[in-house]
């Protein structure tokens, strides 16, 4: 496959040295072959975070039963995957950090971008993503910017596009091919640093022609760059595609649904027994009906299409069966619990046990292994985002011909400051550690916001410009009340020019005078 996709140069010592855009274009064109295994797992993870399971029936079908007897039985979905990968990207951008880039240039343009998509929703999706199939891409798009937004940043989850690497550099893209769908077709763009190309397939009518892409335009890469960021679940260092938690998580819940589903379906069959008679004649049909018991023979003669038989003694019962509820919920649970160990998620973090009220401690105690989880993940993020960043400058600064920004991308660095990881409850023992770490100068005042609140610094500067606004105009509107329970506001400074005291300090009282004595000043 490598040997098609790349070309060598002898002069190189068969090295590979460019891009063989043609052979790719091949791939595309066929469907994309390459890579099909891993993407049909990653639409099928999709499907399980979206609570479609059950469209993949087939994982749920026994061996004697048709396609259609296993639509008729019930299923129940649990959610799990889904639950678990939440709490493990719950921590580390709530709130996202702080970005500062080295360069006065590159830090206007990357503060109006970051602003324009909403870069930490941006990213702890990402994250999300790169837990359920192993990564994600964020593609910088400037061909739709306006003035009002120059920049949009497009996310790709890992079923929607395709990646070639450059084998003298494993870890990375050097073409990336996305892949999206409307009206009955399927899109495929494939990105070099020199050129993009669009290929569409006819529409999927119910004939095999949808799945023929034909070449519709190839254009000039105006970004000099293949521009795509990516995140991922571990940091690819040896090779590009990493492995995630998802499928381990998709495969058990997977099991979880399967068990649960029989489990509805035995109570459900066995609240609703299946009545039988024993010793009645063939055609005997019992009359139901409120306070009226049913009629059986107790023995002797009982007539029959063959003549009077002798009745042995009728009875009538319920198929029901003994079932071990409580030994199949056992069951499902300790196996739910050696997934949540093998995906490092605490117990209590996905099933909220708590006896009583906990303490803020307690709570922090009992969700370190999440928070110390965020704390080690913020290296590899601290990469990504650096790569995002300096891949928004270089496309920003090819495409609207701003050679500063090259410059900035190619010069500057990006550095972040993240807050503390903490639980979002606001516990008095929170409080009290927040301000202690404020009162012995470890965070500012607006850190210390910022964390109460969860949101980033911009966020926290509005709030703090709510609070003093707030407070003015309850000064205005209830000056009486708001000197009872708000802060005395600081005393001005005094102003030299307005001090009228002598400079050998205040005048004595006239002779002969006693204010103290004559408050009003009269003899």
């Amino acid at each position: 496959m490598l040997s098609r996709i790349f070309k060598t140069d002898p002069a190189t010592a068969g090295r590979p040295a460019t891009i063989d855009v043609a052979a790719i274009a091949e791939e595309v064109a066929k469907g994309l072959p390459c890579g099909k295994d891993r993407r049909d797992r990653a639409a099928r993870n999709a499907a399980f975070w979206d609570y479609d399971g059950e469209r993949y029936c087939d994982y749920f079908r026994r061996d004697a039963e048709s396609s259609w007897d296993q639509q008729g039985r019930p299923h129940r979905e649990s959610g799990f995957s889904r639950e678990v990968i939440e709490v493990l990207t719950d921590h580390l951008y709530c709130p996202g950090p702080s970005r500062t880039w080295s360069d006065d240039a590159g830090q206007t343009w990357l503060d109006q971008v970051y602003s324009d998509n909403h870069v930490d929703a941006v990213m702890a999706r990402a994250d999300q993503l790169a837990h359920r199939s192993e990564v994600a891409a964020i593609q910088v798009d400037a061909a739709a910017g306006e003035a009002e937004k120059p920049i949009t940043l497009r996310l790709w989850s890992a079923e929607h596009f395709e990646v070639w690497v450059d084998p003298d550099e494993p870890a990375r893209a050097a073409a990336v091919c996305t892949i999206d769908r409307f009206d009955l077709q399927t899109r495929y763009r494939l990105w070099t640093k020199d050129e993009v190309r669009t290929f569409v397939t006819t529409k999927a009518a119910g004939t095999s022609g949808g799945r023929v892409a034909e070449q519709v335009e190839a254009v000039a890469n105006t970004y000099g760059v293949v521009p795509f960021a990516f995140v991922h679940f571990d940091l690819p260092i040896q090779q590009f595609w990493t492995s995630s938690p998802g499928d381990l998580l998709v495969d058990a819940e997977i099991r979880v649904d399967d068990r649960l589903s029989r489990l509805d379906e035995s109570i459900h069959k066995h609240l609703n027994p299946v009545a039988w008679v024993k010793g009645m004649p063939r055609g005997w049909t019992p009359v139901l009906e409120p306070g009226r018991f049913l009629r059986l023979a107790e023995g002797g003669a009982i007539p029959t299409p063959g003549g009077m038989t002798t009745g042995q003694g009728a009875e009538i019962g319920h198929l029901q069966a003994t079932i071990d509820v409580a030994g199949a919920w056992t069951d499902c649970l300790n196996y739910v619990n050696q997934v949540l160990e093998a995906a490092r998620a605490p117990l209590s973090a996905v099933r909220m046990d708590q006896q009583g009220v906990a303490s803020g401690i307690s709570l922090i105690v009992e969700q370190a292994p999440l928070l110390g989880r965020a704390r080690k993940r913020r290296g590899p993020f601290g990469v990504y985002e650096q790569d995002l960043a300096r891949l928004i400058l270089l496309c920003s600064g090819h495409h609207y011909d701003r050679p500063e920004l090259v410059a900035s991308a190619k010069s500057g660095r990006l550095s972040l400051g993240w807050p503390q990881p903490s639980l979002a409850i606001p516990t008095p023992d929170r409080l009290e550690m927040i301000t202690g770490e404020v009162a012995v100068g470890w965070k500012s005042q607006l850190q210390a916001i910022g964390e109460w609140y969860g949101v980033p610094r911009d966020q926290a500067l509005a709030i703090v410009a709510q609070i003093e606004a707030d407070d003015a105009e309850l000064r205005k509107v209830a000056p009486k009340y708001a000197e009872a329970v708000l802060r005395k506001p600081p005393e001005p400074e005094p102003n030299p020019d307005d001090d009228e005291t002598p400079p050998d300090g205040p005048a004595e009282p006239a002779p002969g005078r006693d204010d103290e004595d004559d408050p009003d000043g009269d003899d």
